[in-house]
């Protein structure tokens, strides 16, 4: 998912298993015009929606999100919008590396649904998309 305020001029580029979801369900009002940032309430957007406020995509893959994946990078949000965001600040959030590990650890064992070596259950934190410079590499 990725936010995008262009009213606050903000980009929210999420990074996994850094508490981002909790994060992204605060910014979320921020990318909506004035008056359903005032009578917004917490939800998940079933639709990716992209306008002259911001954008907001949707977290569920079955639904239609234009393009723009869970776990999109920066470099990759200025291509496909054919903008620097030079006037944007990126905000992401980050995480103690050893906790990271632990929950990575924990979601891949609970996923492959068997008992798993540590050393398995770290595949999906050192993948490229738990690195915080690919995400904001711009």
């Amino acid at each position: 998912m990725v936010l995008v305020s262009h009213r606050y001029k903000f980009i929210f580029i999420k990074v996994n298993r850094t508490a981002s979801t909790t994060i992204e369900s605060f910014l979320q009002k921020f990318c909506l015009s004035e008056e359903e940032e005032k009578n917004y309430k917490p939800t998940e957007f079933n639709e990716t929606i992209i306008n002259e406020y911001g954008i907001i995509s949707t977290r569920d893959p079955k639904k239609n999100n234009k393009g723009l994946r869970g776990h999109i990078s920066l470099a990759e949000l200025k291509l496909k919008f054919k903008n620097n965001f030079k006037d944007y600040k990126v905000i992401t959030s980050i995480r103690n590396p050893f906790d990271m590990a632990v929950s990575s650890y924990e979601v891949n064992k609970s996923i492959s649904k068997k008992n798993i070596s540590f050393s398995e259950g770290l595949k999906f934190f050192t993948d490229r998309k738990t690195n915080i410079q690919y995400f904001t590499k711009s």
